[in-house]
């Protein structure tokens, strides 16, 4: 498996998420089911301290009978490109970002591997 050929990985997710001193970001829901397990996220925040290295976590949510639980959860480092390869626990998935309560806006990016 070569992972550096761009065009085996397909963005799935992509937004901008903003909070406030009051109410910090909430949790984000990647709207889609998923069933390749590598992936790559890359998180941005143009207004976030130099000593901050922590974006928040993401957490791989299987699904049995209705109700969606933790298969596993990783710590997404702030302002870099990550790459995970989860677990194999089941043959589909969702994912959900937990931003950190200090980070005011950030950007999100998950991409799947497609290739082979």
């Amino acid at each position: 498996m070569t992972l550096d050929n761009e065009a085996n990985w397909q963005t799935v997710y992509n937004g901008f998420h903003l909070g406030t001193n009051e109410s910090p970001i909430d949790k984000i829901l990647i709207p889609t089911s998923l069933t390749q397990h590598t992936i790559r996220i890359y998180t941005t925040s143009l207004q976030a301290k130099p000593t901050w290295w922590l974006a928040g976590r993401l957490i791989q949510l299987i699904n049995n009978s209705g109700i969606d639980f933790e298969g596993s959860r990783w710590a997404v480092p702030l302002n870099r490109l990550t790459l995970l390869q989860l677990p194999l626990l089941t043959s589909d998935y969702r994912l959900k970002f937990e931003p950190v309560r200090w980070v005011s806006e950030i950007a999100l990016t998950v991409e799947i591997y497609n290739g082979s």
